[in-house]
């Protein structure tokens, strides 16, 4: 997905969820949709740097935290173990679940510790409702990579599988993406309807909230054909290699 994509589903998927979960609290909910777009981002090291200052230009510094800081450990991590060098553009590195771990390790880690260090509760909460943003904007990070005709491998470097859908984000002709919005709309809609409705549906807000958003990943995943693929086939822009050669 291109990061427009990233971003307006992510926001989507993740306002579906704070109404069911922080409803009660504009704050934390604020800072678990704020948690989830930086998520939805931070894998993305290979983003160009936009020729004009816009907001584009935010999506792309924030991205350089992943480039500078996770991507050198997982770089020697993966080396002490695997007696190879990793190429710090190889986009498989941070389009994997060990490095979307990774990834959130570094966060967390900035974040956890002088949070922890002051001691002030309130601090703490917020630090950890930005990280179950975090968390779950990583997550849909790579749902929906693995959507596109690229798709991601999952388990990067210690296994070639490759998964993968039949989108081409770019593709005008395809309006699943667009289709994708639509249904994100009506389920964010009709969760809020059941907020406004008071009382008497509060009890189902949860489990609206819950259903619908595993039904919006759902819906994606079941009209993106996914599949696994073969590396390097026909057609296919990833690599013929599993593993980049040594330098």
């Amino acid at each position: 997905m291109i990061t427009r994509h990233h971003l307006s589903l992510t926001l989507l998927c993740t306002l579906i969820l704070c109404c069911a979960f922080f409803r009660g609290s504009l704050i934390l909910g604020g800072l678990g949709v704020t948690g989830a777009l930086a998520g939805s981002i931070l894998p993305d090291t290979q983003m160009k740097k936009p020729s004009q200052l816009r907001l584009l230009t935010l999506a792309y510094n924030l991205t350089r935290f992943t480039d500078k800081v996770s991507v050198p450990v997982m770089r020697g991590i993966y080396g002490l173990i695997l007696r190879d060098r990793f190429e710090p553009t190889d986009k498989r590195l941070t389009h994997s679940i060990p490095g979307i771990f990774f990834i959130f390790l570094s966060v967390a880690t900035l974040l956890v510790i002088p949070a922890v260090m002051g001691g002030n509760s309130a601090i703490i909460i917020a630090v950890l409702a930005f990280l179950a943003g975090l968390t779950l904007g990583l997550g849909l990070h790579m749902v929906f990579d693995l959507c596109t005709r690229k798709g991601v491998f999952p388990f990067f470097p210690f296994s070639p599988l490759r998964i993968k859908g039949s989108i081409r984000p770019c593709d005008t002709t395809d309006h699943r993406i667009w289709d994708f919005h639509i249904v994100g709309l009506v389920i964010l809609a009709a969760v809020v309807v059941l907020i406004l409705a008071g009382p008497s549906t509060a009890g189902f807000v949860l489990p609206a909230g819950l259903l619908g958003s595993c039904a919006f990943i759902g819906i994606m995943i079941l009209l993106s054909g996914i599949r696994k693929a073969t590396t390097g086939g026909e057609h296919d822009d990833t690599p013929t290699a599993f593993l980049p050669s040594a330098s």
